[in-house]
Parts: structure tokens; C-alpha cells; sequence
């Protein structure tokens, strides 16, 4: 008698399980960076901590939760999907459901520090977010902020776009760079353009968190060293407010990429055995 074995084969012959956040790896190159010219533009040449959470309100506000703009796809973030995202002026995103009331919410203690954030949010799954340029951020004469889903279907790519931003009150600045979702491989892609800084120095946050900012498992953030700061590449954190300096000779050069990826921590093969 012969018998065929299964192991859970579900809509495929494998599982695939994600681990968490500190579990990503990080990779670091030089490319060329693209603007996006379409999508949707937020705020406005003044706009200053501005929380976009709602198509319907393009201007931003004070409101943290919302229904969120359309990612386009499910996007897989330390095991949890996704399809909603709330914008935060100061340079990141967090990540949301439509299927939940609300869909977003972009709450933190500060938002000049959101990977740090201690805020408790509820559910946990909407505590997942994404720094680009994590400071006190500000538009100016000439600054955009754009949302755009581009590509095609199986490697559609979300786009959030900061063009022309600069630290609060401050004169001389200019920082383009881009956080971008990618459908496939469920990668998160941070990109910087051209990065120009005053002579104040600063410091910004870039990288992952997940809930809660206590466990280590849930953030993966890069610092620049103290002793040699570089952009290119940098280091990993050990700590949730690890930072990375920007100042007039410490900056991502144009086409700096940074991408996060989740490792298959486990896959289950399909396999036949035969018993007499």
C-alpha cells in the first residue's frame, strides 16, 4: 500500500515566513536617481508637519489617522500586509489596512523621530513605518511632494517623493530623495538625489520600525560612524535612536540606494515517501 505525504502545500508547494525586523537585510549601492513628474502632489511650497492621511484632504493636516492613499498592491512588511499608506511631511511613511477603521494612523512622539517612537498604537500593525530623511523637515519655494504607483502588475513600485526640502528655518538646504515599496520581492528601497546641506549640522533617522520600539527585533536602522561618518555606505544601529549625520561634507551622494529586504527564515517542500 502505497501512501503519498504532503506537507502543507497552501495555493503553492512552499511557506514562506518572514522574520522580523532586525532579520532584513541591508544592501547599499550607487545608482541613478529618476524623479517621478505624476501621481499625486501634497502640501504646498509652506507645508510644515503636515500628516497626509486622506486622498480627499491633499493639503495635510494635524490629523493622524485616516484612510490612507492606495499602495496599489499588498505589500508584505515584517509579515503583515499591506495595502494603505499616511505620509508625514517630516521626511516618512507608516503603513496601514484598508480593511481596518481607521486604515492609517501616523501617531508618534515625535515626529522629528519616528523610528524611536514609544507612542502606543492600536492595532500594533500600524505602527510599521519608513524614514527617509526622519527630521524636522520643511517645503520651500520650489518643493513637492508626490505619491505614484509606477511600473506593471507583478513589479509595480510605490514612489514617495520629497523634492527640494530642507530642515525647519533653515536657508541653503536642499534634499530630494524618495522612498519606494517594490511589489516585487516586497522590498523597501530608500533613494537619495542630490542632498545639499547648509553649514549647520544635523542629524536625521533612516530606516525600518515595527511595535514595539523596546523589542530590538523590531527596528533595523543605519547610523553613519563616529569615527569616519559616511553615507556610503553606512553602518547598522544597535539602538532605536541611531541617527545619521548630514552636513555640508557628510551626505548620500545623487543615486545613494538604500534597500531593506526580508530573508526567508523557513520554507516547507512538498515531498512523497512510499510505505509498504
Amino acid at each position: 500500500m502505497k501512501r503519498i505525504l504532503f506537507i502543507l502545500a497552501l495555493a503553492a508547494l512552499s511557506t514562506t515566513v518572514f522574520a522580523a525586523l532586525n532579520g532584513y537585510t541591508f544592501t547599499y549601492s550607487l545608482g541613478t536617481y529618476s524623479e517621478i513628474t505624476g501621481g499625486s502632489l501634497l502640501g504646498n511650497t509652506t507645508s510644515d508637519d503636515q500628516r497626509f492621511v486622506d486622498p480627499a484632504v491633499p493639503l495635510g493636516g494635524t490629523t493622524t489617522t485616516g484612510v490612507g492613499f492606495p499602495i496599489g498592491f499588498d505589500f508584505i512588511f515584517d509579515g503583515i500586509t499591506y495595502n494603505r499608506v499616511a505620509i508625514n511631511n517630516n521626511g516618512w511613511i507608516s503603513l496601514g489596512q484598508s480593511a481596518l477603521t481607521p486604515a492609517v494612523n501616523n501617531s508618534s512622539t515625535s515626529a522629528y523621530t519616528p523610528l524611536s517612537s514609544t507612542t502606543a498604537i492600536t492595532p500594533a500593525d500600524l505602527v510599521a513605518r519608513i524614514a527617509g530623511v526622519g527630521r524636522d523637515l520643511q517645503a520651500q519655494t520650489g518643493a513637492e511632494l508626490r505619491i505614484q504607483t509606477v511600473g506593471s502588475a507583478g513589479n509595480y513600485e510605490l514612489v514617495v517623493q520629497w523634492k527640494n526640502y530642507r530642515k525647519y528655518g533653515a536657508t541653503g538646504d536642499s534634499y530630494n530623495f524618495q522612498i519606494r515599496l517594490q511589489q516585487s520581492g516586497n522590498k523597501v528601497v530608500v533613494k537619495y538625489g542630490t542632498m545639499t546641506n547648509n553649514t549647520t549640522s544635523t542629524t536625521v533617522q533612516v530606516g525600518l520600525r515595527g511595535s514595539p520600539a523596546t523589542t530590538a527585533s523590531n527596528f533595523k536602522i543605519l547610523k553613519t560612524d563616529t569615527v569616519t561618518p559616511s553615507w556610503n555606505p553606512p553602518i547598522t544601529g544597535t539602538l532605536a535612536t541611531d541617527a545619521m549625520t548630514l552636513s555640508s561634507t557628510v551626505y548620500p551622494s545623487s543615486g545613494t540606494t538604500y534597500t531593506f529586504e526580508a530573508p526567508l527564515v523557513g520554507v516547507l517542500n512538498c515531498s512523497s515517501q512510499d510505505d509498504v
